[in-house]
């Protein structure tokens, strides 16, 4: 796969979205655009460059998740680019954003679908809350979600026709050939509701159940487009699970014969955007079949998630393989692989992709070796076979020990680890807590034998 964009000597790794078009009679690959979560994290002169080098580029696909500010941020970044080249107006641009999800604890516009005013986080009709089934309900019902427990889901009619008005998006209307479109995000984890009163419901009653949850937000988003002087806006679909086997009988699966038929009654539904990458291929599967079925209707198919794949297909819990290749340095003296200055393949040490490694890289070992040396307490162990240790030395030399353990342990975990984020989440939320809990107690235990010397 090659990357979208590079600029002086580093590149920027996108998401790629790509849309379906027939070409006699089968379903290709014709474009690709821009999209991803958590824009508002990006140094906003980088943001702000990646958009403007894509516009460039002629890329036309825009994808906003409408979490952590992404929509602000994509205005921000498209305006600072009509203002480097006035001819973007006239561009034409695709910017997609998703509505559905809200954070009830958001102080400020980090929900889909929550106002400019930062009032969407306040408990409204329709919410549906995603509380973390416990583990005797997941071993029930199978009815898993990766969401935190302070999210809800909303697709009632007022909801979605306050989120659109308020969208910072609608800004970028003055803009000749925008298309605005707002897609309903995972409609089916509204069956949660049913789920939580018919545990045993079947997929047809799961599927009717969402088709009536959605039907009062589809008719607002058509009611909307329908009377846009701009003629800008359209709506659709963006799904989880679309990507899901009809066989598996999950509870989050979702038909793609529902969307088919809400492309047929709704002329201004334009996109399904569903997951489709090396390891989830049933959602090619799927959009073959809703390109087929809604010929002619012009309704673009867009691949979501291309580069990156979750352990239950986007439904459950867990860390995903992220399907990229990354450049690390290398401290080997051959050539194969390496490159240098930004990307020219050279001889000498540099950098190396993953795809081109054939074991963990050297500088790695290299890390682990000197993380291990540091705390051999080597100075501890001398005076050990002369002395006997102050309470002190041998705390700390316990605390030595203590940290040559885990970090062995955590080189034995590596290859076990599925991603960078998963052995993140092993420091942060194991070790380092562990590490601060033994030495905190240490320091407890010496604080109360001095204490006690001290008084006797």
């Amino acid at each position: 796969m090659s990357f979208l964009y590079t600029q002086s000597k580093s590149i920027i790794r996108a998401t790629r979205r790509r849309l379906f078009t027939t070409t006699s009679g089968q379903p290709t690959l014709s474009r690709y655009g821009l999209g991803g979560q958590n824009w508002r994290q990006f140094n906003p002169e980088s943001y702000q460059e990646l958009i403007y080098q894509a516009l460039s580029k002629n890329v036309s696909y825009f994808e906003v998740a409408g979490q952590e500010g992404g929509d602000i941020a994509m205005i921000g970044a498209i305006q600072s680019s009509l203002d480097r080249n006035s001819d973007f107006l006239s561009s034409p641009i695709t910017v997609t954003a998703r509505l559905g999800y809200r954070n009830l604890d958001a102080t400020d516009q980090q929900s889909e679908g929550a106002g400019s005013d930062g009032s969407g986080n306040q408990p409204t009709p329709g919410d549906v809350i995603l509380t973390q089934p416990s583990e005797e309900e997941r071993s029930n019902s199978n009815a898993m979600y990766d969401t935190p427990n302070n999210v809800v889901h909303n697709l009632s009619a007022d909801y979605i026709l306050k989120a659109v008005e308020s969208s910072p998006l609608l800004e970028l209307q003055e803009m000749e050939n925008l298309r605005l479109v707002f897609l309903l995000h995972n409609p089916e984890v509204q069956v949660v509701d049913l789920i939580k009163d018919n545990p045993n419901a079947t997929s047809e009653e799961r599927q009717e159940f969402i088709r009536s949850r959605w039907t009062p937000a589809m008719e607002v988003l058509q009611e909307y487009s329908l009377n846009d002087s701009k003629k800008s806006i359209s709506f659709g679909v963006c799904s989880n699970g679309l990507g899901i086997p009809k066989a598996d009988n999950h509870p989050m699966f979702l038909d793609a014969d529902s969307v088919i038929q809400a492309a047929k009654e709704y002329d201004h539904l334009s996109t399904i955007q569903l997951p489709a990458n090396l390891l989830e291929t049933n959602g090619w599967d799927m959009a073959r079949k809703i390109k087929s079925e809604t010929s002619p209707l012009d309704v673009d198919i867009v691949a979501m998630r291309p580069l990156t794949c979750y352990p239950d297909l986007g439904t459950g819990t867990g860390y995903p393989f992220r399907l990229v290749d990354y450049a690390l340095p290398t401290l080997e003296d051959d050539s194969v692989g390496t490159i240098q200055n930004g990307g020219s393949v050279g001889a000498g040490k540099g950098l190396r992709y993953t795809n081109d490694m054939t074991g963990i890289p050297g500088i790695y070992q290299t890390t682990l070796q000197a993380a291990m040396s540091h705390f051999d307490a080597e100075e501890l162990l001398e005076l050990k076979q002369e002395r006997d240790l102050t309470m002190e030395e041998r705390e700390t030399l316990d605390g030595c020990k203590l940290m040559q353990s885990m970090i062995h342990d955590l080189d034995n975990q590596l290859e076990d680890i599925r991603s960078f984020a998963a052995h993140e989440d092993e420091l942060y939320g194991r070790i380092i807590p562990l590490i601060h809990d033994t030495f905190e107690l240490m320091d407890d235990k010496t604080s109360d034998v001095l204490q006690v010397r001290g008084q006797n």
